[in-house]
């Protein structure tokens, strides 16, 4: 699963499914926040940054790893790919 893949499913309109498939991931905190604002709400990573009070080298950090994880968790999953295309 590449990455535009997984942030268009972040992005689907239905909250619950979003949220239900993240549990799946069992992601840490640091990265399910990062995640939720830079692929959810759309934030950029410097925006997510102040609003964390953290650096951006941090939010780009729990990104990438966040992203990463959730390639694995749901690379297996077809119905997450279905709901996508």
């Amino acid at each position: 699963m590449r990455e535009s893949e997984v942030v268009a499913f972040l992005r689907y309109p239905s909250k619950p499914l979003v949220d239900f498939a993240l549990t799946l991931a069992n992601l840490p905190w640091q990265e399910e926040q990062v995640i939720n604002l830079c692929a959810r709400k759309r934030m950029t990573q410097e925006q997510a940054a102040e609003h964390l009070d953290r650096s951006v080298d941090a939010v780009q950090k729990w990104y990438r790893a966040g992203i990463k994880s959730l390639q694995v968790a749901w690379s297996d999953c077809e119905w997450i790919r279905k709901v996508i295309s």
